[in-house]
């Protein structure tokens, strides 16, 4: 579980800041969440793995023009700019084969759609829940009622500031298991 309290102001003015460096609202957006927190020491260590990444990341002939983040120690961010031309399928193909080399070497899973991210209001916490224990737990809705959910399937920038994390009730995941 991760406290989220005093991280909240920080990573919001971070994608606000993105959009004043140059980034658009309909820019480009992957989020990839990790149940295992991410250390001090391996954030470094995967950002540094991401910027080489970036560095070399083309699509067709343009220069991809990316950032990456590491978000309340569970969350990689990539943002990548759209201007020239949508990021080709075999550009977002070596994108998800750099995290899978990630996942490999730091231990972790960023990859599994089962994994689904709530935060606790009044705990001010990450919790997270398989998919399949929510679907075969009726007490489990009651509870995650009341959560905010990360919606990692936000594609733009403009969708991850305004609804990564929201009323869990009103996702797509929530009418999917439940109604």
């Amino acid at each position: 579980m991760n406290n989220l309290n005093s991280n909240f102001p920080l990573v919001y003015q971070e994608l606000l800041n993105l959009e004043r460096s140059g980034f658009n609202k309909n820019d480009a957006v992957w989020v990839f969440a990790s149940p295992k927190p991410i250390t001090n020491k391996d954030e470094q260590l995967i950002l540094l793995k991401l910027n080489n990444f970036i560095a070399e990341w083309y699509s067709h002939q343009f220069k991809v023009t990316a950032k990456s983040f590491i978000f309340f120690q569970q969350f990689i961010v990539m943002v990548a700019q759209e201007i020239n031309e949508p990021i080709s399928g075999c550009s977002k193909d070596s994108l998800f084969k750099q995290i899978i080399a990630i996942e490999k070497e730091f231990s972790m899973s960023f990859l599994n759609p089962l994994n689904l991210f709530f935060y606790h209001p009044l705990k001010q916490v990450i919790e997270i829940y398989d998919m399949n224990e929510c679907k075969q737990n009726p007490i489990i809705k009651d509870t995650l009622k009341e959560y905010l959910y990360f919606d990692n399937t936000v594609k733009t920038l403009s969708g991850l500031c305004s609804n990564w994390l929201i009323p869990f009730h009103t996702s797509q995941v929530f009418k999917n298991l439940f109604i």
